[in-house]
Parts: C-alpha cells; sequence; structure tokens
C-alpha cells in the first residue's frame, strides 16, 4: 500500500485542497497549538526513555488515552496538563507574569516667545472669545 508520501508534490486533488481551503486562521492556529503539545509530551517521554505504557501506568489512565494525547487531535483540560506537567518533569502551561521592565518618560518644553496680537488672534480663534489686554 503506498503513503502519501510516496506521491511526493504530484499529488493533488481538489476535494483536498477545497477542506483545506475551509479551515480558518483560528482553526489551523487551535490545530498547530494541539500538535505541538503532542510532540512537547512525546519528547519527555523519549527523554525519560518511557513508553506509552508506562506513562498510562504513572497517570493512572488507559494507553488509548496516552495515544490520543500524542496525536496531535485531543482538546486536554487544564487538570491534565497540570499532571502531565508533574510526572514528567516538563513546562506545557506559561501562564507566570513576566514582569515589567520600569521605564523612564521624560517630557520636555520649550517656550517660545509670542506677540500679544498673536496670543489675541489665536485666543480668539480657538474660543471665539475677545481678549482685552494682558
Amino acid at each position: 500500500m503506498k503513503k502519501i508520501e510516496d506521491f511526493g508534490d504530484s499529488y493533488k486533488s481538489d476535494l483536498i485542497n477545497e477542506m483545506f481551503a475551509q479551515i480558518t486562521p483560528e482553526q489551523q492556529e487551535e490545530t498547530d497549538y494541539k500538535m505541538k503539545m503532542a510532540a512537547k509530551i512525546y519528547a519527555a517521554l523519549q527523554r525519560k526513555g518511557w513508553t506509552q505504557t508506562q506513562l498510562a501506568e504513572g497517570m493512572n489512565k488507559q494507553v488509548s488515552i496516552i495515544s490520543k494525547w500524542l496525536s496531535g487531535t485531543h482538546n486536554f483540560t487544564m487538570d491534565t496538563l497540570i499532571s502531565i506537567q508533574h510526572i514528567l518533569d516538563i513546562q506545557l502551561l506559561n501562564v507566570e507574569e513576566t514582569p515589567v521592565s520600569p521605564f523612564k518618560l521624560t517630557v520636555s518644553s520649550k517656550a517660545i516667545p509670542i506677540s500679544k496680537n498673536d496670543l489675541h488672534q489665536l485666543a480668539q480663534q480657538k474660543s471665539g472669545m475677545r481678549m482685552t489686554s494682558i
């Protein structure tokens, strides 16, 4: 049986192209995050030298659940992600507040001379009022 990779770039399908065209950027982003999460969990398993079975036993889950997690299609709960973080000793969630660097704001103004006549005209334009003398 041929794999999709065997077709290379020559494989074209209008149906597949149409399906991809209907995916919104938000849906694509969601899928990307799920795939990255699965890849991060899988990489942690490999670093520890664990199998899916060992992770399932450690978390008191069925191996089929672990397999679903690693498929990149699972919608994790926060509780599950926190449990995975603990057992694999990895960081999956980053909810810590990042400190904001203090900044310095300097405001300066430069005085420019203005004649009484110009000041009267400016005041009349801005407020519609008439100034007498200053």
